[in-house]
């Protein structure tokens, strides 16, 4: 296992008041509470040891669905509600809703796409599973909810990364839409596509899933938006596992 250090932000009573360094654990991964450098001043963060992403995966290979896993999956989104989106300088902005958002905006252009619209709540959910794992989170994402939500869904998931990477390669005018932070993660993700790689991600069974969800997904980080709560989304989040389970 590899062991890097990168912060993830937290915000709610999860994270420490205290000046100290803190050990801890959480079921998905190792890491500590505390600063950058001694001395500082500061909200304290949590500092992860991080897996590389194929160790994060391997976990999650059975690609059966499965309903009884749901409670796994909310227990992250629960969770997530606690973090700071990690490569967003934007106070107030969680992991959760972010992906609420996302979810609010997809419910609204693809009203009838509910498996899109599920994808955007959970895009994001990597980052918890194998924080500070930019390039790889859209995978260890997709693998931790397709036994769950099946194969459209963790597509979608996945393919939020290498959109970005797709349009800001085809599309002039995309590099401007995006925010400060997806900027700096997209060289980390490997910046433009090169013409093969356009070619293969275009030919992707799931490319506009993957597109309108990235789309979204840069358009959902409003601190102070107010889009549904989870607590809606729970019945929705069910009635998808059992489809998925009786395919």
């Amino acid at each position: 296992m590899t062991s890097t250090m990168f912060p993830v932000k937290a915000v709610g009573p999860g994270a420490p008041s205290g000046g100290v360094t803190v050990r801890s654990a959480w079921p998905w991964g190792r890491g500590h509470w505390g600063r950058k450098e001694a001395g500082a001043t500061g909200p304290l963060r949590w500092w992860p040891d991080r897996p590389t992403t194929e160790a994060a995966i391997e976990p999650m290979t059975d690609s059966r669905p499965d309903p009884a896993a749901l409670a796994s999956v909310v227990a992250v989104l629960d969770r997530a509600a606690s973090f700071e989106e990690p490569n967003e300088d934007i106070a107030g902005l969680t992991v959760l809703h972010h992906g609420l958002q996302c979810a609010w905006l997809l419910r609204g252009s693809d009203p009838d796409d509910v498996e899109l619209q599920v994808a955007g709540l959970l895009h994001d959910i990597g980052h918890l599973l194998a924080p500070g794992d930019e390039s790889g989170h859209g995978r260890v994402g997709a693998a931790f909810v397709r036994p769950v939500f099946g194969e459209r869904v963790a597509a979608a998931v996945e393919g939020h990364v290498p959109a970005k990477r797709y349009l800001v390669t085809v599309d002039a005018t995309y590099r401007g839409l995006l925010s400060e932070g997806s900027i700096r993660t997209l060289e980390t993700q490997g910046g433009g596509m090169d013409p093969e790689e356009v070619r293969r991600f275009r030919q992707g069974p799931h490319f506009e899933a993957a597109i309108r969800l990235r789309r979204a997904d840069e358009a959902a980080k409003d601190p102070l938006s107010t889009p549904p709560p989870l607590a809606d989304w729970l019945p929705v989040l069910e009635a998808l596992a059992r489809v998925a389970a009786s395919r």
